[in-house]
């Protein structure tokens, strides 16, 4: 038996990187996991390989900053899997390069979207159905790399 047999995870930001290294490594560990994202292909790539490797796998096109669209992907995961035990809330983007007066008030807004709100968004979504099942984790993810590059990029010019 695995350590995560019988468990349900969501994955935020599933689709590359690291939430796909994590969704891969939770199903390997038993888990049946979704993926969510907001690109449907590489989603669709993840959940294709844990399922040729015998898991139970969902692809969910969600954006993180949108409440509506997190607790559609949430509902999905309950009708597919009937439980919800794990959210890892991975879903982010990184700061742009350059000083801070290079970085439009439109890509600061959609960072502070996806990064933050998406976390809120996620754990506003989903602590209900952890709730309901009895408890749960949820794993909210922040790049060091954000804060670490940001701070380096505030006052540089």
């Amino acid at each position: 038996m695995t350590a995560l047999a019988g468990k349900v995870a969501l994955v935020t930001g599933g689709g590359t990187g690291i939430g796909a290294a994590i969704a891969e490594a939770y199903a390997s560990a038993g888990a049946r996991v979704a993926v969510t994202g907001r690109r449907p292909e590489p989603l669709a790539r993840v959940a294709a390989r844990i399922s040729a490797a015998g898991g139970g796998a969902l692809a969910a096109s969600a954006d993180a900053a949108e409440l509506s669209a997190m607790s559609a992907a949430v509902d999905m995961v309950l009708a597919r899997f009937g439980r919800l035990d794990i959210v890892v809330a991975n879903a982010g983007i990184q700061p742009s390069p350059g000083p801070v007066l290079d970085c439009s008030p439109g890509r600061w807004r959609e960072m502070l979207d996806i990064n933050l709100t998406g976390v809120w968004n996620t754990a506003r979504a989903a602590v209900p159905a952890l709730t309901a099942g009895g408890g749960g984790a949820c794993w909210p993810l922040l790049g060091r790399s954000v804060s670490r590059d940001l701070s380096k990029q505030l006052f540089r010019r």
